[in-house]
């Protein structure tokens, strides 16, 4: 029996061994495809790597940093391309104050103070990191007009003296539904507002941030595009139109779930 018992945990063990000398190999070739492609990537956008297309054109990346979220689609001007319309939208505006609750490295953050060299932005982060980075983009970009903070508090935004040209932009990744309640909204009656919602932290969280803002804005909920169609229709001359790995490391934003974004803009 313990003969048994001793052969059937070495072919174990041997089983264990053919398959990880089958699979590891696989696993590293295609490792070092992807590290290859991500440096052809990088190689093609250059040194100096700046937002290629959409409503940011143009802002410079010092360092090539990204925190939080994927680096490519941002250059390649296609990140959250399903807010572009509602973007465009606001850029007609002539915006005055813009609070950025979430603002990483600074993407909508500077990408706003281009436009909007004579407004004031409020960008907020609790992580160090991306608060470091987004003053770095600030400068790279020269935009003086950029006010960087830890984090933002319900007070925070019922202390902000709206303007009828402001606009809050909030990825928080679930803390939005301790920030916005009536109070907050009614507060906020004359401002644009754009919410990442992450229902993953909370299954009746767009539901309860739809009739918060409902009573106050026009309410529209915008929903994210799977990675899987981003790879059939998004397009750069940068990008590879066959090379589906290639496409995924470009246009990627690697989103745990399908997502939406609530976009609350003032009744009157």
């Amino acid at each position: 029996m313990k003969k048994l018992l001793r052969k059937c945990v070495e072919s174990d063990a041997i089983w264990r061994w053919v398959v990880k000398s089958l699979i590891w190999p696989s696993e590293r070739v295609m490792a070092a495809r992807k590290a290859a492609l991500v440096r052809r990537i990088a190689s093609k956008i250059g040194p100096e790597p700046m937002v290629l297309g959409g409503p940011f054109t143009g802002l410079r990346y010092p360092g090539s940093i990204s925190v939080g979220s994927a680096l490519f689609p941002k250059l390649l001007g296609t990140y959250e391309a399903e807010l572009f319309e509602v973007l465009r939208e606001l850029i007609e505006k002539s915006l005055v104050l813009i609070v950025n609750i979430g603002a990483t490295e600074g993407y909508y953050a500077v990408g706003f103070a281009r436009i909007f060299p004579d407004a004031q932005v409020v960008a907020f982060d609790i992580s160090e990191s991306a608060r470091s980075a987004c003053l770095q983009m600030a400068r790279c970009n020269g935009s003086g007009n950029i006010l960087i903070k830890e984090s933002c508090t319900r007070d925070d935004l019922l202390a902000i003296e709206v303007k009828n040209q402001t606009l809050i932009l909030s990825d928080c990744e679930g803390y939005e539904k301790y920030l916005f309640d009536i109070e907050v909204a009614r507060h906020l009656r004359k401002a644009y507002l754009i919410i990442e919602l992450h229902d993953y932290t909370d299954r009746t969280l767009t539901g309860r941030m739809h009739d918060t803002f409902s009573c106050t804005h026009r309410v529209t909920l915008v929903d994210s595009t799977p990675d899987s169609e981003k790879l059939k229709h998004y397009n750069s001359p940068l990008i590879s139109a066959e090379d589906q790995i290639e496409r995924g490391i470009a246009f990627s934003e690697h989103r745990c779930e399908k997502m939406q974004w609530l976009v609350a803009f003032p009744n009157d």
